[in-house]
């Protein structure tokens, strides 16, 4: 109690010297006296070097600034700034793209990079931040595999005589006899895929790619060659043989190749961080590959008997049609690397892939020969010049096999998170059936006495590839 009241006694005294020193003086300032009452308010020593200071009992306003007389009021002090509210990870990681943060992915290997002003958009201005998606959207001008074809269509000068017009190997072949190269066909591939967590360490996708119908026909009737026949080997004769289409005097008459294909492919992915540091990143992507190639080709002739008095009514039309249709469906694995590299305004990415698992091939075959003679009903047969009764119908087979893909994209960074690509793509699978490796171009029965044409299954490759034009967004 003694104590308690001999402190007052010495504060009240220090606060009377304070007064008598400021009105001596009278230049004694509020803000200098908070300060000295401040330092008065500090407890006593306790021990030698360490001093304990006590929580004022009063704490002094700040001043306020002096003004001019003819000044009416003052001026309201700004408010204190609000502290920022928390954020959840995603949130910065969306947001904090402006300032050093450790690369997204530290907790997996990633490094600490500076913001973006120290690498990737700085050159450019185009800070993108962290994305948590991305989409691609591409224009794809690809060139496909072309067919192997036997020879479908031969001419021969009209001096030939009717009986060996057309027939190999002394005869001009029009088509076939080798690889029908195809035309380039535009289509198109989506990329859509999102991070699962906020370091990028691992991300899943979906992508999807078409390409367009490609058509090829060829077209030749006795106006255009007035010799034109289809050629075969009869095993009847032992010899080259060929249908005879058109001819001057005899038959008139024309001949129709047409073939188309069409390919499509989707990928489920997923992507997995194997290493990185600020300018690179490497990834293991595995997932689901589906694609499906469709082939079709359709040989077709039709003559017209010209002939005067010959075996055959004058007028007799005969129409001879066959069709190989053939479509293999893939279902697979993938197993793969994809490298991106940012070098400021511009980025590239390496892809390379093999999609391992069953390809399930199928062939549709059919054929008819129509038989018009004037003043009767016509007359329909099942089979045509290579198809018959050994080979129509529909064939299956379960093959396995791989799918190889790569790769090449350079980017340039238009906007903010929008960059434009042009690439290069590569994909071949390694066991699929064509329609072409599907005919048999041998009539009759052979010496083993199997009847002719025949069915058996020819695999081949097939590959598309070209130049992918694209749009990448990332948000």
């Amino acid at each position: 109690m003694v104590e308690r009241r001999m402190r007052l006694i010495t504060r009240f005294a220090w606060l009377v010297l304070i007064g008598l020193g400021c009105a001596a003086s009278g230049v004694a300032s509020a803000s200098e006296f908070a300060e000295r009452l401040a330092a008065w308010n500090v407890g006593p020593m306790r021990g030698p070097t360490i001093r304990e200071v006590a929580p004022a009992s009063y704490e002094e306003p700040a001043p306020t600034p002096a003004y001019s007389r003819n000044q009416s009021s003052a001026q309201p002090a700004a408010p204190p700034a609000a502290t920022p509210p928390l954020r959840s990870q995603w949130q910065q990681m969306a947001f904090d793209h402006g300032d050093t943060y450790a690369y997204p992915g530290a907790a997996c290997g990633g490094a600490s990079c500076g913001g973006c002003g120290d690498y990737g958009h700085a050159s450019c201005d185009m800070c993108c931040g962290k994305p948590l998606w991305w989409a691609k959207f591409e224009v794809l001008l690809w060139w496909r595999e072309g067919r192997d074809l036997p020879p479908l269509a031969t001419t021969d000068p009209v001096s030939e005589d009717s009986s060996t017009a057309g027939v190999l190997p002394d005869a001009t072949i029009l088509f076939g006899g080798g690889r029908e190269s195809s035309d380039m066909a535009a289509g198109g591939r989506v990329d859509l895929g999102f991070w699962m967590d906020p370091g990028e360490c691992w991300g899943v996708g979906n992508r999807f790619f078409g390409l367009g119908n490609d058509s090829q026909k060829f077209h030749i009737d006795s106006l255009d060659n007035p010799v034109l026949a289809v050629p075969f080997f009869d095993f009847d004769l032992d010899a080259n043989n060929a249908l005879l289409v058109s001819y001057p005097g005899l038959v008139s008459g024309a001949i129709d190749v047409d073939a188309s294909s069409s390919v499509i492919g989707n990928d489920v992915y997923a992507r997995f961080l194997l290493c990185r540091d600020c300018d690179s990143r490497l990834d293991f992507v595995t997932g689901y590959h589906y694609s499906r190639i469709n082939d079709n080709l359709r040989i077709s002739s039709t003559r017209t008997v010209t002939e005067v008095g010959g075996n055959i009514p004058l007028g007799t039309v005969t129409d001879v049609f066959d069709e190989f249709d053939a479509r293999n469906v893939f279902h697979g694995a993938i197993l793969g690397l994809m490298h991106e590299y940012d070098c400021r305004c511009w980025t590239w990415q390496a892809l390379a892939r093999m999609s391992i698992g069953n390809m399930r091939e199928r062939v549709i075959i059919d054929g008819s020969t129509r038989i018009a003679v004037p003043d009767e009903d016509p007359t329909v047969t099942a089979g045509g010049l290579f198809t018959g009764e050994e080979n129509l119908g529909e064939f299956s087979r379960s093959e396995f096999t791989a799918v190889t893909e790569l790769g090449l994209t350079l980017g340039y960074k238009w906007g903010p998170c929008t960059r434009l690509s042009v690439g290069y793509s590569f994909i071949y699978w390694n066991d699929v059936l064509r329609p072409g490796d599907q005919i048999d171009p041998r009539v009759g029965e052979d010496p083993s006495g199997n009847q002719h044409p025949r069915f058996r299954f020819n695999h081949g490759d097939y590959w598309v590839q070209g130049v992918n034009l694209g749009l990448i967004r990332e948000f």
